[in-house]
């Protein structure tokens, strides 16, 4: 009787025990679970759209955007950008899209060198290398990136907004150079990359005027990265993205997973394999390049939309050329070069 009893309180002593070790266990991982919720969505709410001042004071001073938007348009757009933060927050407060919080962590500066942005640009390359659906945060992630890159570089200036008749499709279109670059270093960058400033504003005009509906222009700066030997390397282009797509070439981060995740397997099956010191094999042209390729960097510099809700209700239809006119001559060429000068 003694031992069925000291047996019964042994093992009502271990059933206990492993009982409670059990609870706190699970305490603790309900603790871990509740602060990383709590974190994440702290992490949410601070997310902001980046800011820039001179939008900032001309929606508060109900001005517009002198000489390119009106007060009713300017805070349109500008509503539109806070619609598609709170969608973003939406979105990533769901479980299925939590692993892209951290893109929101800490701050990083981009080509712009604005910490806010480059928190956007990493949610992008993240998108960029995971397979999953996740074009819903690219796309209000990438319109709030586009829309920066934009607004960022123009300047108010006097003139009155012209909406044009149907007259303005018959008139020969002319490109305006009384707004250009100052920089020596900048327009020389553009002489070598497109012959001369008439050029490049004139491809320009052309880029952007050829988008039939949503999508924006971009210039872009190009270099090989860390090489003082290929100065000449270095090119201004004009790219044309539509709808919500983006200037850099983030897929090729997919490519580049690929080929490397082929040379881990290729290595680990000739290690298995007994090579002679005796044979030795010529690279194909393909292979060579493959090797001696270089890295090429490229940051953008600004972008120009030409989404019809950008000039319909200030230009009508048949305006799209004014508004290019107007877009053209509100360009703070200081901040483009700035940019450029920073990479």
């Amino acid at each position: 009787m003694i031992r069925i009893t000291l047996g019964k309180s042994r093992i009502s002593y271990r059933c206990f025990s492993n009982l409670s070790f059990t609870r706190q266990e699970l305490n603790i991982n309900n603790n871990i679970n509740n602060n990383t919720t709590n974190n994440d969505s702290i992490i949410i709410d601070n997310i902001k759209l980046p800011t820039v001042e001179l939008i900032n004071n001309s929606i508060a001073n109900n001005t517009g955007l002198k000489g390119l938007f009106s007060d009713s348009t300017l805070k349109d757009l500008h509503n539109g950008q806070s619609m598609n933060l709170e969608s973003l927050k939406e979105a990533l407060s769901d479980s299925y899209y939590k692993n892209y919080i951290d893109s929101f962590k800490s701050q990083h500066k981009d080509a712009s060198n604005n910490p806010i942005i480059g928190q956007y640009k990493n949610l992008l390359e993240k998108c960029s290398i995971n397979y999953d659906n996740n074009s819903y945060i690219f796309d209000l992630s990438s319109n709030i990136y586009n829309y920066y890159y934009f607004t960022s570089i123009l300047k108010s200036r006097s003139g009155n907004l012209i909406k044009p008749n149907a007259n303005a499709l018959l008139e020969t279109n002319k490109i305006s150079i009384n707004n250009i670059p100052t920089s020596p270093k900048f327009l020389s960058l553009i002489k070598s990359s497109f012959n001369s400033v008439e050029e490049f504003l004139t491809l320009l005009n052309d880029s952007i005027l050829s988008i039939k509906g949503n999508g924006n222009t971009w210039v872009t700066y190009n270099y090989v990265a860390n090489s003082k030997t290929y100065e000449n390397f270095k090119k201004l282009t004009i790219v044309n993205t539509y709808n919500n797509g983006s200037p850099y070439d983030l897929l090729s981060n997919r490519i580049q997973t690929g080929e490397e995740f082929n040379n881990r397997k290729n290595k680990s099956i000739n290690q298995d394999t007994s090579i002679r010191s005796d044979k030795h094999t010529i690279p194909t042209i393909k292979e060579a390049q493959k090797v001696n390729n270089f890295k090429f960097n490229s940051h953008p510099l600004f972008a120009i939309p030409s989404n019809p809700s950008y000039y319909l209700r200030d230009y009508g239809v048949y305006g799209k050329q004014e508004y290019i006119k107007n877009v053209l001559a509100s360009i703070d060429w200081d901040i483009v070069q700035s940019r450029a000068d920073s990479n």
